[in-house]
């Protein structure tokens, strides 16, 4: 699977996607999503929105990722991911792109995609 980002002279770029662990070459993201959230997307137009919330743990700052089928409005740089029939959209927050990307469902009444940074819930550090 390939990514596309704008580069500095306006030109489309090629990323890979879905790269294996432990990132053998800079830029390669792996996506693990579970197939209820493939089909959920999928459903909702075939764009997942995820970016970088910073807040304060304690005396730390963190950031978490965020996750919506709905566009969080018009700030962000958003890098563009594509696989599995869907695009993914993801604002690094000015951090370099991570390892990967875990992507699942959450929630009984109210169904939601979850999303973690390296398979975490939450990172230390800011932009």
């Amino acid at each position: 699977m390939s990514s596309r980002t704008k580069g500095s002279d306006g030109s489309w770029q090629t990323r890979l996607v879905d790269g294996a662990r432990g990132r053998a070459h800079p830029g390669i993201v792996r996506i693990e999503a579970t197939p209820e959230v493939v089909e959920h997307v999928r459903s909702r137009g075939g764009v997942l929105y995820v970016w970088t919330v910073t807040m304060e743990y304690g005396y730390h700052p963190v950031f978490v990722l965020e996750a919506s089928t709905d566009a969080p409005g018009p700030v962000g740089d958003f890098q563009r991911l594509e696989g599995e029939g869907i695009v993914l959209l993801l604002d690094c927050g000015g951090r370099d792109l991570p390892d990967s990307v875990h992507l699942d469902m959450s929630g009984v009444l109210r169904r939601r995609i979850r999303a973690a940074w390296n398979g975490h819930s939450f990172t230390p550090g800011r932009a």
